[in-house]
């Protein structure tokens, strides 16, 4: 069972195993994400935004994860403290239809500025926040009242 205890002392990929697949289930059918608590709701979009813009590009956001997901996302990281990304990720989709883009091909996803989406995607991948992951189970650790 998970509990505040062992979420302190639990490992990196214990606490993936544990905490977050779960969430990560929860977040795809749409009344199960909405009934996450909103810093559980917070933590899986920060983590789908890293682990897809590392893997295979924010088109992959968009198109693959449920709209829900891209949709929030702007508030979701600014309430993480995560400001710099909050207004990349803005200045990168606004006006977007999030719904409208999912299910279609990643790379012909357009967003509405290339420049953000490519310095979103470089922060990410490679830059002040390639460390993205550990940031959030160190905040896990910290509040785990809020996520178990």
């Amino acid at each position: 069972m998970v509990s505040a205890e062992w979420l302190r002392g639990a490992s990196f990929h214990e606490v993936w195993a544990g905490v977050l697949d779960p969430l990560l289930l929860a977040s795809q059918r749409e009344d199960d994400f909405a009934a996450l608590n909103p810093a559980q709701r917070d933590l899986i979009r920060a983590w789908l935004l890293h682990g897809v813009a590392c893997r295979s590009g924010l088109g992959s956001l968009v198109a693959e994860e449920p709209p829900w997901i891209a949709g929030g996302m702007r508030d979701s990281l600014a309430r993480l403290g995560f400001g710099q990304l909050a207004e990349l990720w803005e200045q990168a989709t606004r006006g977007m239809d999030f719904a409208a883009w999912h299910r279609e091909i990643p790379a012909e996803v357009c967003f509405t500025s290339s420049r953000a989406i490519a310095a979103l995607q470089e922060a990410l991948a490679a830059g002040d926040f390639a460390e993205l992951p550990e940031l959030l189970v160190a905040r896990m650790r910290a509040e785990p009242g809020a996520y178990v």
